[in-house]
């Protein structure tokens, strides 16, 4: 087992094959719905607490991200959420296995081209993406690895608007806008990338 604080509010526990069949879990059986998972939750927080000295609580608002390696173990990221600004009533800790998708949009048409050429040379941090154009603007529906939303909104904000996790607005925009399949890319896909002449030329 390895435990790093990686910033104030944010923990990361690595968990070997070994250390889950100790713990009596498997990846695919984490879910804090169940007790055991978080049995488990809590045990690693006081270890993560004896071996940095730092105590985070389950009682704290909390977000846990789960991670699968290739040898069989996982990744735990145990991050403290803010306390303002919520709903006294909503949950107060949510695990997660998957990331929430990211909406790009832009009316500019460059714009949008120097988006997808990142999104392009981003491969090993998303599963991947699909564009649309609806109502003369581009969209990019971006479906980030876990752990990943903050480098996109980092890498891209320049040259897009970004709307994290806006589901509705996603359904819309894959229902009713016209799919550029050029300019999507699914895993091990390598489209290529076209001009804006050649965009621009289609619609």
């Amino acid at each position: 087992m390895k435990i790093e604080l990686q910033n104030e509010d944010k923990i990361v526990v690595e968990l070997t094959r070994t250390d889950l069949k100790t713990l009596d879990i498997t990846y695919e059986d984490m879910d804090y719905s169940n007790i055991e998972t978080r049995r488990v939750i809590w045990t690693l927080l006081d270890e993560a607490k004896r071996v940095l000295g730092k105590d985070i609580s389950p009682a704290e608002r909390m977000l846990i991200e789960a991670l699968p390696l290739e040898d069989g173990g996982c990744v735990l990221y145990f991050t403290v959420l803010p306390s303002s600004g919520y709903d006294k009533n909503s949950k107060r800790l949510v695990m997660k296995k998957e990331a929430e998708p990211i909406l790009l949009y832009t009316k500019d048409c460059d714009s949008f081209i120097g988006a997808v050429e990142i999104l392009k040379d981003m491969g090993g941090r998303h599963k991947g993406f699909n564009s649309y154009i609806l109502s003369d603007a581009y969209y990019t529906v971006v479906y980030p690895k876990l752990t990943q939303s903050d480098y996109f909104i980092r890498n891209l904000c320049e040259y897009c608007d970004i709307v994290d996790a806006d589901m509705t607005k996603i359904s819309e925009v894959s229902e009713y806008g016209k799919h550029l399949k050029s300019f999507s890319e699914r895993i091990d896909s390598g489209a290529p990338v076209l001009s804006a002449e050649n965009i621009a030329s289609r619609n």
